[in-house]
């Protein structure tokens, strides 16, 4: 028979058996949070990776610029695959947007990629 002290003190005998039900109220909460932070590893990961295959090809796209837009797209295009695996982490991930800004003051050219893994 479980009995509890008023002192708040449980005896060994007390406690007997509570490891069991313990480990499996807590499994469900367990396996949720490895979830979670595998999840979180993931998306992660595809991030630095599409941070970097886009910083390639925008560094690309601006070198071949002086060749015209759809040479810069193309060399963005290109250096975009060379860094990034078609099927990395289970996503597919793809360009979506390219575009180029010109300041005429100054003479500077930005281009801009956006690219999403779905």
């Amino acid at each position: 028979m479980f009995r509890y002290r008023c002192n708040g003190m449980l005896n060994r005998k007390q406690l007997h058996g509570i490891v069991a039900p313990f480990t499996a109220l807590m499994m469900p909460v367990l396996l949720a949070i490895f979830g979670l932070v595998y999840d979180g590893g993931r998306i992660y990961a595809l991030h630095a990776k599409l941070s970097a295959a886009v910083d390639a090809a925008s560094i690309a796209g601006a070198r071949s610029v002086a060749n015209g837009e759809s040479e810069a797209r193309a060399a963005a295009e290109k250096f975009f695959r060379a860094n990034i695996p078609a099927d990395y982490f289970g996503s597919q991930p793809h360009i979506t947007d390219i575009s180029f800004g010109y300041n005429n003051a100054d003479g500077q050219i930005s281009v801009d990629v956006a690219a999403a893994g779905t």
